[in-house]
């Protein structure tokens, strides 16, 4: 998801795009693909959610190139604005070898959901919150990423991502989101216009995934300073390991961040992705148990497939020494193919400044959206 938060990377974009409107003319018509959607949303509180959205994506591919470009608009009744902008907007090659990827880009790394050890990139915490799709939490990244597959001849695989610029978390609009005095200056802090850089190391053996991280660049969400706010400059080192057992898959992430001038601190994430339950294909269930040099945090997430048409989800984080928790569930309903509709609830409770939902502490709500797919 993009909502043009940088205008660095907006304008890197953009240089590239006649690169890409130069390969689509030229396309073969089987290499090339489409989709999109149009939606509307609504939160019981208008001042929260009450918007129109459209996206339309095409990508061409063959067997060594691969372009992409996906527009989008808002229109905010909220903050009465409408945002166009580019959620993809890439060219790619590879070969079985190497994989190289230039422009607009969605990744993220790590074995967690909501709970974030060794994944460098940016999330958009306020879209999951009031109520957008559940997979707008990860937002977009502006740059390069190479991949190198089948090092040492041991399918050792190497990632390298460089961000034109630094992207940080995105919490709340001023005007959407009622936020404290604090609150606003932590928002109001200066972005670094600096680039960043990302690597992983990984590799798939026989019922065993394990991958090293290291990140070079900024923490995401501002930290206070004697004055005001500030984006440190980071040097973040990790690990994660996952294996598959008859009972289902655990995985471990190891995170330490080592922070310029402040402070050292190491994460832990145990992830456990059972596989007992009866018909499992209609269910999926993921415990985590997050903890840092502070606090322990536990989350739940859970799908249940009702029929081909249906599905409901529910989703609970929340810390064991303090009251702060966020409690997630909705309703899906498929109709005639192409529509969809979501009734959903997000509840939150934020008395700790350390959460990443602290910011909606005052923003529990009931939404509902409709979306039509072609």
């Amino acid at each position: 998801m993009s909502l043009i938060k940088n205008e660095n990377c907006s304008r890197f974009t953009l240089a590239l795009v006649p690169a890409y409107l130069s390969v689509f003319p030229c396309a073969a018509e089987q290499n090339l693909t489409s989709s999109g959607y149009a939606e509307i949303a609504q939160a019981h509180h208008a001042d929260l959610l009450q918007e129109f959205r459209a996206e339309y994506a095409m990508t061409y591919f063959t067997n060594n190139f691969k372009s992409s470009i996906c527009a989008e608009i808002f229109i905010d009744a909220v903050l009465d604005e409408k945002t166009p902008d580019w959620c993809e907007l890439y060219i790619g090659f590879a070969n079985e070898h190497v994989e190289l990827t230039l422009g607009r880009q969605t990744l993220n790394w790590g074995l967690g959901q909501y709970f974030y050890v060794n994944d460098p990139f940016a999330k958009d915490w306020q879209s999951i919150a009031i109520g957008r799709d559940k997979g707008d939490i990860d937002d977009v990244n502006d740059g390069l990423h190479l991949t190198l597959y089948n090092l040492f001849a041991a399918d050792i695989q190497l990632d390298w991502v460089w961000a034109k610029s630094f992207m940080p978390n995105s919490y709340a609009d001023i005007g959407r989101i009622k936020v404290t005095e604090q609150q606003n200056l932590q928002l109001a802090a200066d972005t670094p216009n600096k680039s960043e850089h990302m690597l992983r190391i990984s590799q798939q053996a026989k019922g065993l995934t394990w991958a090293l991280f290291y990140h070079q660049g900024y923490q995401k969400q501002a930290q206070p300073l004697a004055q005001g706010y500030q984006h440190h400059q980071l040097k973040h080192l990790g690990m994660s390991i996952s294996s598959h057992f008859e009972l289902g898959e655990v995985g471990l992430e190891i995170g330490h961040t080592d922070v310029e001038q402040t402070s050292k601190h190491t994460q832990y994430l145990l992830v456990f992705e059972p596989k007992f339950l009866p018909h499992s294909s209609q269910h999926f269930l993921r415990l985590q148990w997050l903890k840092n040099d502070t606090l322990n945090w536990l989350g739940m997430e859970y799908h249940y497939q009702l029929d081909e048409q249906q599905t409901i989800a529910v989703t609970n984080l929340f810390a064991t020494e303090k009251m702060s928790a966020m409690l997630m569930a909705h309703y899906n309903l498929t109709f005639y193919q192409m529509w969809t509709w979501e009734l959903g609830v997000n509840l939150f409770k934020g008395d700790d400044a350390g959460a990443q939902w602290d910011y909606f502490a005052d923003s529990s709500n009931l939404y509902t959206r409709l979306r039509f797919n072609f």
